[in-house]
């Protein structure tokens, strides 16, 4: 199965995506959020959803890393 939305990484591949080319301005308030959950990704998919990015942009990428260093939203 090829890469896309809706795959495993696609929804981090989307905003690290725009990042390159863009300047984003990440909102912080809690009008859009993401509830905390179990990780439901099987680890085949996710790798072949790293390795698909990876490929295709030929550069490596420590996730977690990333992630940790945009802004969160603010507890309330």
């Amino acid at each position: 199965m090829e890469f896309g939305i809706g795959q495993t990484m696609w929804d981090y591949w989307l905003p690290w995506d725009l990042e390159r080319n863009y300047k984003l301005d990440w909102i912080t308030e809690r009008m859009f959020f993401h509830s905390a959950h179990p990780v439901h990704w099987h680890l085949v998919t996710l790798e072949r959803g790293r390795k698909w990015i990876s490929d295709q942009y030929k550069t490596g990428i420590d996730w977690e890393e990333w992630r940790n260093a945009r802004p969160r939203g603010k507890s309330e």
